[in-house]
């Protein structure tokens, strides 16, 4: 899926649910953008820009529906992206490291 520079992040309608949810940014290397949201189906996406053009990913994160989330971000030595966000299963770190993501789970049962 990749954005022209004229698109921007999805408006969801009034009453879909994602509305006022989370949203982070920082940029690698501090000249890429890195732009992360919950996605229409409550799953974390980053919005990424690689240089010629804008690149969508969906996350490998849980859906977090039925909650109201949290979103933050910063890149480690200003490359490695690490997203932290809340879902019914408590407080998640989505976690780039050697050219791929993991999720973990770092707090269970989180009370917001």
């Amino acid at each position: 899926y990749t954005l022209s520079l004229h698109d921007a992040l999805p408006i969801y309608p009034q009453g879909s649910g994602a509305a006022g949810w989370g949203l982070a940014c920082f940029g690698v290397g501090g000249t890429e953008s890195r732009v992360y949201y919950f996605g229409p189906d409550y799953r974390v996406n980053e919005l990424a820009w690689t240089g010629s053009g804008w690149v969508n990913n969906v996350l490998p994160s849980g859906p977090a529906t039925g909650f109201p989330p949290a979103l933050t971000c910063f890149g480690v030595n200003g490359t490695d992206s690490r997203v932290y966000y809340t879902d019914p299963d408590g407080l998640s770190e989505l976690a780039w490291i050697s050219d791929s993501w993991a999720n973990t789970v770092l707090v269970t049962e989180f009370q917001p």
